[in-house]
């Protein structure tokens, strides 16, 4: 029997299996399937994940302080100089890190790609020492306790611009956190904004906030890769299958959770935590009469193909989120927001597995009405190129924002996010038995580390580990609504 079963093996849920698992004593499983080689309307597959990408924005700075906390904890988790690990030429410890961005001799290293598919290297101990931020993990065991580290690198510190206009909301609030919370920053006013980045196209009226450091992109299917082989490491058993349905069941005087799966499989165990994003709604899990308070919003994303000049010339480049009113000739047919602004993020040029680079952009939840309220409508998103028109709007507004960017090709992709009424995620307690951990809102890539562990501590121990109050958290329900469609 497991102490604990972590369902859904996205970013928050693999996180909450890493941290379980490192609780001396603790049986912990880890359920959720594989990425599908492809996604198809014809398949029988119907669960699917926000992750399945190479870039996703992490930063300290945040309008809501709460997220704020939140990515710093996660960044505090797996950001760690490699001298912490390094004792009489010997290391030892679960997360580390290097940079190739700032480390100038990455041939010292051999092959950088061997890192990054988990190969192994002889890593010099006196320039460990002097290596900044990339990340990486290895298993910590007694026969691998030493230079010789197995890597999965899934962090780029490029830096993060939260611009938008000078006195807006979104950059009032932004200030007034990381003023508040003593987040590492740059100001820069319309005219520094130019100076600094003079091939981005914006407002002259837009400023920025600038933060060098703890910020970038993660990979987020390798962070779930790195997250699992550490947890294997402490023992987390990680099986590849869908849970169908969960039950309450005693023996011997002992209550316990009966997990089931649609490959079959019985599983047993003291807890269970929902880590299991969108579809949360469309399985039985929680076997109450009420089901979690939140909304499904459907969003589209533009990945424009760079040549490899583009990619020099936007080295330098952060990844950026923007809330204004955009530069005049930005697309005058992009999708604005109630109070008539642009808000989108963007990342700088990514190397994906077709060995092309791409830029990626796309607009946030409040700009988009579309919400979905089925698993056939879920599977059908997942399973196209999301909106069309959106895409080829998300393209333009790429070369329109980065001057002299000529695209070479781009195409649609999509997700799907899980919006809760608060605005914050839910890590809570359905019963004695059950826990949730659901709802990133669009942040879980950045946040997901804490708000696993966090989830992990109540379900396990009954502990909330945390200043932020954990009414912050609290899990919000509603009428169990009959499944309207089935595939």
């Amino acid at each position: 029997m497991y102490d604990l079963c972590v369902i859904g093996a996205g970013l928050i849920g693999s996180a909450a299996a890493r941290h379980a698992s490192q609780q001396n004593g603790t049986k912990v499983c880890l359920i959720g399937p594989e990425e599908p080689q492809e996604r198809s309307l014809e398949s029988t597959r119907e669960i699917f994940g926000a992750h399945y990408d190479e870039g996703r924005i992490t930063r300290c700075s945040d309008p809501d302080p709460v997220w704020a906390a939140l990515a710093q904890r996660s960044g505090d988790y797996f950001r760690f100089s490699l001298y912490h690990f390094i004792d009489e030429g010997r290391i030892s410890g679960i997360l580390v890190t290097c940079s190739f961005k700032s480390y100038q001799q990455p041939e010292s290293f051999e092959n950088v790609q061997d890192l990054v598919t988990g190969g192994t290297r002889k890593f010099p101990q006196k320039k460990l020492q002097t290596c900044g931020q990339y990340l990486a993990t290895f298993p910590c065991t007694p026969r691998n306790r030493d230079p010789e580290v197995r890597g999965v690198a899934f962090y780029m510190e490029t830096g993060c611009l939260m611009a938008g206009k000078a006195q807006g909301h979104f950059m009032s609030q932004t200030r007034d956190t990381v003023s508040s919370q003593s987040i590492k920053h740059e100001y820069l006013n319309p005219e520094m904004l130019k100076k600094r980045f003079p091939y981005l196209n914006l407002s002259r009226t837009d400023a920025a906030i600038y933060e060098q450091t703890r910020s970038g992109y993660i990979n987020p299917r390798a962070m779930i890769n790195a997250q699992k082989r550490v947890a294997m490491n402490f023992q987390c058993d990680v099986i590849d299958d869908v849970v169908c349905k969960i039950t309450k069941e005693q023996m011997n005087g002992t209550i316990f959770m009966s997990v089931l799966t649609e490959g079959g499989r019985k599983i047993v165990s003291r807890r269970v935590l929902l880590a299991t994003g969108s579809f949360t709604t469309f399985r039985d899990l929680l076997w109450t009469e009420t089901e979690p308070d939140v909304t499904l919003c459907p969003l589209t994303v533009a990945k424009v193909e760079v040549n490899e000049n583009d990619v020099k010339h936007l080295e330098n480049m952060p990844s950026i989120l923007y809330y204004g009113q955009g530069a005049p000739d930005w697309p005058e047919n992009y999708p604005r927001n109630s109070t008539n602004l642009i808000g989108i993020y963007v990342l700088p040029p990514i190397k994906y597995p077709d060995g092309k680079h791409y830029i990626k952009l796309g607009n946030f939840a409040d700009s988009v009405s579309q919400r979905l309220t089925t698993l056939a409508e879920v599977k059908a998103w997942y399973c196209g190129d999301g909106k069309s028109s959106l895409a080829t709007e998300s393209a333009r507004l790429i070369t329109a924002m980065t001057k002299d960017i000529k695209a070479k090709s781009y195409h649609g992709d999509q997700c799907v996010i899980l919006e809760t009424r608060t605005g914050h995620p839910y890590i809570d307690l359905v019963h004695s038995g059950i826990g949730v951990a659901i709802g990133g809102n669009g942040y879980a890539a950045k946040s997901g580390d804490e708000i696993g562990r966090l989830a992990a501590m109540l379900v396990l121990r009954g502990v909330w580990d945390s200043d932020i109050p954990a009414e912050t958290f609290k899990l919000r329900l509603k009428p169990r609504k009959k499944p309207q469609s089935k595939i």
